[in-house]
């Protein structure tokens, strides 16, 4: 029984550890490797606060997906991959603050986006 709970404790450790953070904002453009995001992090009596904008290199292979509220999870989880001509059109009809979305970092640097989930992003033709 004790080597049981010393391996959950270590997996669970180990877990934390790797995971990533997700972060709440608007995507405001794409150059090359670099996402300028405006981050969201309290939500105030006059509306949403933020964290202000911010540069985030895209790491090798970065995903572009829509995003689905799983009411269940109470958390937006992945959806239809995006082409990069999709992610490009919404980007040019933006809202003036830029496209909302869900964007994961990878844990420790906090700079590095492996995934954008664009929110009320749809695919070309829909």
């Amino acid at each position: 029984m004790c080597k049981f709970v010393c391996a959950a404790v270590v997996t669970l450790c180990v877990a934390g550890v790797t995971a990533g953070e997700t972060l709440r904002g608007y995507v405001v453009k794409i150059e090359g490797n670099q996402v300028t995001f405006r981050n969201l992090t309290k939500i105030t009596k006059k509306g949403l606060g933020g964290g202000g904008e911010e540069t985030l290199t895209l790491a090798e292979g970065v995903t572009f997906t829509t995003g689905r509220l799983n009411k269940d999870a109470k958390k937006v989880e992945a959806g239809e991959r995006l082409e990069w001509i999709d992610v490009e059109r919404q980007l040019q009809e933006a809202y003036p603050r830029g496209v909302p979305a869900y964007v994961e970092v990878r844990d420790g640097d906090r700079r590095t986006v492996t995934e954008i989930r664009f929110l009320r992003l749809k695919k070309k033709g829909n």
